[in-house]
């Protein structure tokens, strides 16, 4: 999306020496070094509908479908 926007990025973890940051990589930048992000939101409101998904769920991984419970945490 940036490339389409003609937006200036880059990839990865800069350097101290580009960008002053304390806590930037001390040497080289490292273009690989990415971190992963995620980010929630809610995409539609019905009002009166309860879309709560339960804690045990089926999950469709490689053309199979597996059991999968577990304790959801903070």
């Amino acid at each position: 999306m940036l490339l389409l926007a003609g937006v200036e990025y880059v990839t990865g973890s800069e350097s101290i020496a580009q960008t002053g940051e304390l806590h930037a990589l001390q040497g080289e930048a490292d273009p690989q070094d990415m971190q992963a992000f995620t980010y929630c939101f809610a995409v539609d409101h019905l009002e009166g509908e309860d879309w709560t998904i339960s804690r045990r769920f089926s999950m469709i991984s490689g053309g199979s479908i597996r059991r999968i419970s577990g304790r959801i945490s903070n």
